[in-house]
């Protein structure tokens, strides 16, 4: 936080903000656009990208 601003997002995985790629371009888009960052701390944890019927193999 700096003077009470946001910089930046931690999560625990990319999934957190969006599951399927589409949706986790486009609100890491906005976020990068807003001068922010996005960071995973398991970037392989809950992969983004799966439809809910698909099963991770």
């Amino acid at each position: 936080m700096d003077g009470g601003r946001v910089a930046g997002i931690v999560v625990p995985a990319f999934a957190h903000i969006a599951y399927r790629w589409h949706d986790w371009n486009a609100q890491r888009s906005w976020l990068l656009g807003r001068g922010l960052f996005v960071i995973a701390t398991d970037p392989t944890d809950l992969v983004t990208g799966l439809e809910p019927e698909e099963s991770q193999s």
